[in-house]
């Protein structure tokens, strides 16, 4: 990244990390640009279940657990969110995996109708509330607080 080694409070990936091929330069570059005491907050795909055509199409090269990022990445808080969704999702996945649209994601593309939007806001809007009170089991995304002062594993250890 084009910023001078420690320049940043904060460092935000929020669906990003899953679009590097090399994901370690990328994590490394973060870090490097965050000042000593920054932060980084990512947000990541979860469960290699869930992956679909819609990931490839996207440019993802991978979906996250809990503990392939807290081998990568010395966390200092890590959960899961968008809880109540995973199994509307799971469901959906697997769906079109046994009905044979694997290759179909048009539809995974378009704008529901606003009432069907407005029923799902809803529901990821009571996951965010479930995810401030505790440590969600699952979840369609992962979230990931790091501090610097927590280095990133491989980065900073020698």
């Amino acid at each position: 990244m084009p910023f001078v080694e420690g320049s940043f409070d904060l460092v935000t990936a929020l669906d990003l990390l899953e679009h590097l091929e090399q994901e370690p330069v990328g994590l490394r570059e973060m870090w490097r640009v965050l000042k000593n005491e920054g932060r980084l907050v990512a947000v990541v795909p979860a469960f290699a279940c869930l992956w679909s055509d819609f990931d490839r199409f996207s440019g993802h090269y991978r979906r996250h657990s809990k503990e392939e990022l807290r081998r990568k990445i010395k966390v200092s808080g890590l959960s899961y969110f968008d809880t109540l969704l995973f199994l509307l999702v799971w469901g959906v996945q697997t769906f079109k995996n046994q009905a044979g649209r694997w290759h179909t994601f048009r539809s995974d593309l378009e704008i529901p109708i606003c009432a069907l939007n407005g029923v799902l806001a809803w529901i990821f809007s009571l996951g965010s509330g479930l995810m401030a009170e505790r440590d969600l089991p699952f979840g369609v995304s992962l979230m990931c607080l790091a501090s610097k002062n927590c280095p990133i594993r491989g980065v900073d250890e020698t």
